[in-house]
């Protein structure tokens, strides 16, 4: 090798090294740099939920009128909303999906392959679990409705009962008093877990709306005994302070004495205290209530939207999607803007400013979201 091939050789050698120096030195800066920022993004969500944490603790409403009331040997807070009387919620307006008719199912009928709103997939495939209390009602308000329009069409009376006979086989008594709602499968969501035999507020209340409705309009004592068995659920409470609990519940009074009417009900001392499942609950105790005046739904009408007017405000992330949950202190809700349609609505039965300004709040925090 000559000299001058010997030079050009360390020369190239130097530069392919000095290259890979400055390629790995741009690379560990990169590295770096991703470092600080995921460091930095932990440090910005653990200080946001701090300030949620801090700003729920420091916009507790000033709220007036608020007494407590014995109740089952312990003690719940209730203030006396005016309730109005929406009778308008009580006429079915939903229609079937386009195409399906009860003249398209074979005789005889058969329940599964003939509902105008299927079981959802993941219950069939997954859960094999042949019924969900959103497709009760859903299809109740729907079978009502055909029904009042053609009395005369025994198809549809014979889908109706045979649907209202898949929903007892997956309710029960077990506290000989209440009826309750019975998923046959486990639940994991994350944060919350239930095993096989879990019930729900939210279950209750769609079957409370559904049962009201029926009763409202046929006036048949059945399904005014169903109603009273599924209300009855949500005086089966859990009270904070007492130690002999029910075998099921799903209403929950904390140390505050607040009624929660929990869509999960936990084990575990901390509660979901899930938004969704409480105003579900709350929907179907109205109903209830306007079809048959019960003393004992507005004692838990007074309590429960309470607990949202005490509460409501801790739901918010300004400037981001509202909480689902308060278990967790950023659990981002997975369908938003009901939210402020629930607030709308509980606005509407008792004239309550709070809960427009909630509503209005929910939507200007997610105006803003990106």
């Amino acid at each position: 090798m000559t000299p001058v091939e010997s030079s050009l050789r360390r020369l190239t050698y130097v530069s392919v090294t000095t290259l890979v120096l400055v390629v790995a030195a741009a690379i560990f800066n990169v590295e770096q740099t991703k470092s600080v920022e995921r460091n930095l993004k932990r440090k910005i969500t653990k200080l946001e939920k701090k300030v949620s944490q801090v700003e729920g603790r420091l916009s507790i409403p000033q709220i007036s009128g608020i007494r407590s009331i014995p109740y089952d040997g312990s003690w719940l807070k209730v203030k006396d909303y005016n309730l109005i009387e929406k009778q308008n919620l009580l006429n079915p307006v939903r229609n079937p999906p386009k195409g399906w008719s009860i003249k398209n199912c074979k005789e005889p009928i058969e329940l599964d392959s003939c509902l105008p709103f299927p079981w959802p997939e993941k219950y069939i495939k997954e859960h094999n679990h042949p019924f969900n209390p959103w497709s009760f009602h859903r299809n109740i308000e729907i079978l009502v409705k055909l029904i009042l329009t053609d009395q005369n069409s025994p198809s549809l009376q014979t889908l109706l009962d045979l649907l209202v006979e898949r929903a007892e086989s997956y309710s029960e008594i077990p506290n000989k008093k209440g009826r309750f709602v019975i998923y046959k499968f486990d639940h994991n969501t994350g944060p919350h877990s239930v095993e096989a035999g879990w019930v729900s507020s939210y279950a209750n209340g769609r079957m409370l709306q559904a049962y009201s409705l029926l009763y409202h309009h046929f006036n048949d004592p059945k399904y005014l005994e169903a109603a009273e068995e599924y209300f009855q659920a949500f005086t089966e409470i859990n009270f904070h302070q007492k130690e002999k609990k029910p075998n099921k519940w799903f209403s929950y009074v904390d140390k505050n004495e607040y009624l929660w009417l929990e869509e999960l009900p936990l084990a575990e001392q901390k509660k979901s205290h899930i938004l969704n499942g409480h105003i579900q609950a709350i929907r179907g105790v109205y109903f209830y209530w306007m079809v048959t005046k019960s003393k004992g739904a507005l004692k838990i009408l007074k309590a429960s939207l309470l607990t949202v007017h005490r509460y409501g405000e801790q739901y918010r992330v300004p400037g981001k999607i509202n909480r689902y949950d308060l278990y967790q202190e950023y659990n981002r809700d997975y369908s938003p803007f009901r939210s402020i349609s629930q607030q709308k609505f509980l606005y509407s039965i008792t004239g309550e400013e709070y809960f427009k300004n909630l509503a209005d709040d929910f939507a200007t925090d997610m105006r803003w979201h990106k």
